[in-house]
């Protein structure tokens, strides 16, 4: 768990007064316990000072700032323009959008049926492990916490080879009353 606060950072940059390369840039920090975010800030505050003195003539003795440290962590879990197994993905359809979120558990030992999705989906595996096939004779091998582009009008079906169930969060981007997964025959 993440907890928002401050860190206090300072800096001291020093320029000569002939103006030229030299520049010399020194942080300190105190974390308010908030770890590598605090120290994320600091290096881009130093960054960016140390960028603002390579360009010009500037003096600063002695700087402080109070920073806040956002309460709340953000992780890309998938972003792609193509699907697992690198087709591109198509675009997406005309009409009015509906977006469909679903919770998929897939008991051990259990074999979906050969399907298709005709629009662009993504999960993430939550639990357990599940195999994706494809007709074409591709493989995903997916472990909880894997996220993964899902492959879009090609055939495949999903497997559960492992003991406990596989549990999978699933987002469509559809259209309205169209359907988003087709058995396929």
């Amino acid at each position: 768990m993440r907890i928002g606060g401050y860190a206090k950072v300072q800096y001291y940059m020093d320029r000569n007064q002939e103006c030229n390369r030299h520049v010399r840039l020194h942080l300190t920090m105190t974390d308010t316990n908030q770890g590598d975010s605090v120290k994320n800030i600091a290096m881009t505050v130093g960054l960016v000072l140390l960028l603002a003195g390579a360009s010009g003539c500037v003096h600063v003795a002695h700087k402080e700032h109070l920073v806040a440290v956002p309460p709340y962590a953000v992780e890309t879990l998938a972003k792609s323009t193509r699907s697992w197994d690198a087709a591109l993905l198509p675009p997406y359809p005309s009409g009015q959008p509906e977006v469909t979120l679903l919770r998929i558990t897939i008991p051990p030992g259990t074999r979906l049926p050969l399907h298709h999705h005709p629009v662009i989906n993504a999960g993430v595996l939550l639990e357990g492990q599940l195999t994706v096939i494809a007709e074409h004779g591709k493989r995903l091998e997916l472990k909880a916490g894997d996220a993964l582009v899902e492959l879009v009008t090609t055939p495949h079906y999903g497997i559960n080879e492992g003991t406990s169930p596989a549990v999978i969060i699933v987002f469509y981007a559809g259209t309205e009353g169209a359907p988003y997964t087709k058995v396929t025959h």
